[in-house]
């Protein structure tokens, strides 16, 4: 299912309506389910978290260029023939599933509706504005 930008927009304006840095790198994006997400995320080795070389921020980067290389190296050898990009990003924020903190984590817009994503512990959710503040987000 093939999703556009200002629908991703308007997607996250209803759950952060006063969220300003957004940037969105393609006009069009391929909607996976929350299921080819977690099946993403068991495939991804553990990544080391280094204090301060390798924390965080590094692994949200990470993840994000492991799912497009895997998904050009598919189409490059036929396994795909989806030329589009899932709508995998990065967001910095403060709160995260209620927890006060300074991180960065991934995001996914998939066919069943916005999702956070915490590589560290392969965990998946829905956000709760009021649970998950973002500031940043890059897709």
């Amino acid at each position: 299912m093939i999703v556009s930008s200002e629908t991703i927009r308007a997607q996250l304006a209803a759950i952060w309506p006063r969220l300003e840095f957004i940037v969105l790198s393609d006009p069009e994006w391929w909607l996976p389910e929350t299921a080819d997400v977690a099946a993403f995320l068991v495939t991804e080795p553990d990544a080391p978290f280094v204090p301060h070389l390798y924390e965080c921020e590094e692994q949200s980067l990470d993840l994000v260029a492991a799912q497009r290389r895997l998904h050009a190296n598919d189409y490059l050898a036929g396994r795909s023939k989806q030329r589009l990009n899932w709508p995998l990003g990065i967001v910095c924020g403060t709160r995260f599933a209620g927890v006060d903190m300074d991180h960065w984590q991934n995001i996914c817009i998939t066919r069943d509706g916005v999702r956070l994503v915490e590589r560290q512990n392969k965990r998946i959710w829905a956000p709760d504005p009021a649970q998950d503040q973002i500031y940043f987000l890059l897709m």
